[in-house]
Order: structure tokens, then C-alpha cells, then sequence
């Protein structure tokens, strides 16, 4: 196997998705390949932060967050105008 096809196959191989015998070909290729390892490395990071947002807390309190976007808006708000400038003439 060549390079392009162990990275294409790699995001289907950490699912699970992939064959025994296409498998068997990539991890071949992973033993030998240093790039393919880092590639492989990098996917299992990404699939880690994936499962990790999946698991973010239901019961998190987003008020105060909330309250802090709405008085942000007030300072800055949105759609070109920031504080003390006076708003654009509507046409």
C-alpha cells in the first residue's frame, strides 16, 4: 500500500470499519512507515477530543455564561458597531 491509501483508510480502521485483510494492509504499512504513524497518531487524537465533547456534562449551568455573552453584546454589538459610535443611517 502506498501512503495516500493507508491515510485515506486510516479514519475507517480506527473506527472499525475497515476489512480484516485491509487491516492487516495498513498495519503492515504503519510498522515501516514513520508518516503514516504520525498520521495515525494525530487521527487518534482527534477521535479522543470527538469522544470527549460526546461527553461533555448534560447538567452543565450555562447561565452565567449566558449572562456574560448578553452584556458583552451590549459593549460590543453586532453588526459593525461598537460602543460610542453612533449606528449607520439606514438606507
Amino acid at each position: 500500500m502506498i501512503c495516500e491509501q493507508v491515510q485515506a483508510g486510516i479514519p475507517d480502521f480506527l473506527r472499525g470499519y475497515s476489512t480484516g485483510q485491509r487491516n492487516r494492509e495498513i498495519e503492515n504499512h504503519l510498522e515501516t512507515c514513520r508518516a503514516c504513524q504520525e498520521w495515525l497518531l494525530t487521527w487518534e487524537g482527534l477521535c479522543r477530543l470527538g469522544q470527549e465533547y460526546l461527553a461533555w456534562p448534560a447538567t452543565v449551568d450555562w447561565e452565567p455564561f449566558d449572562v456574560a455573552l448578553e452584556a458583552e453584546r451590549h459593549i460590543h454589538p453586532l453588526g459593525g458597531e461598537k460602543a460610542g459610535n453612533p449606528p449607520r443611517p439606514s438606507a
